[in-house]
């Protein structure tokens, strides 16, 4: 069951990282005290190139964790791009918005049907965290988990979380540490 407690604690742990890595596994430490979370996939999204770009696994089922992000990545990019950037309800454009909701069917589709079955029976309840910073979709969070709280309470437990913030911030360090890199050996 998960561990309703002040999501506050959690927001000076996850905003004082500065590395990409040190988000992700922040971001992991949350959804697994918070929501109850067994396993957790970080996914940034590159808005750029328009496909999943790096990637962390946290968690006791690693395995399963792997090939399910192994097939959302094997989606088609232009379906992938549709599926987690459409919304129902406006972005809110000024701060971080999270989309709580059951795993998409669309995006492990391409898996063989016995084997999907058998890893989202091993997860248990998987749900996708999509995340956006300023209208535009920073990453795709997976957690899984056999008592994972209903999308709706898992929306209401991490919308106080600062971690659309985190996220955008530590993929825009990472983006210009490459640049950086980049163009230092060009000299």
């Amino acid at each position: 069951m998960p561990n309703e407690e002040n999501i506050s604690a959690h927001t000076i742990y996850i905003l004082s990282a500065v590395e990409l890595e040190d988000v992700m596994a922040c971001t992991h430490e949350l959804c697994a005290r918070v929501l109850g979370a067994q396993s957790t996939v970080v996914m940034m999204w590159d808005a750029d190139l328009e496909q999943i770009s790096e990637h962390r696994m946290f968690g006791s089922m690693v395995t399963e964790m792997t090939e399910l992000a192994e097939a959302i990545q094997d989606v088609d990019g232009d379906l992938l791009s549709r599926v987690l950037t459409s919304t129902d309800t406006p972005v809110s454009r000024s701060t971080g918005d999270i989309r709580v909701e059951f795993i998409d069917s669309r995006l492990i589709n391409k898996m063989d049907a016995a084997r999907r079955l058998s890893i989202l029976e091993k997860l248990g309840t998987v749900l996708t965290l999509r995340v956006f910073f300023k209208g535009v979709l920073s990453a795709l969070v997976v957690i899984s988990g056999p008592d994972l709280p209903s999308a709706l309470h898992t929306q209401d437990l991490v919308s106080g979380a600062p971690i659309a913030v985190a996220l955008s911030r530590a993929w825009e360090m990472k983006e210009l540490q490459r640049e950086n890199e980049r163009l230092r050996s060009q000299y």
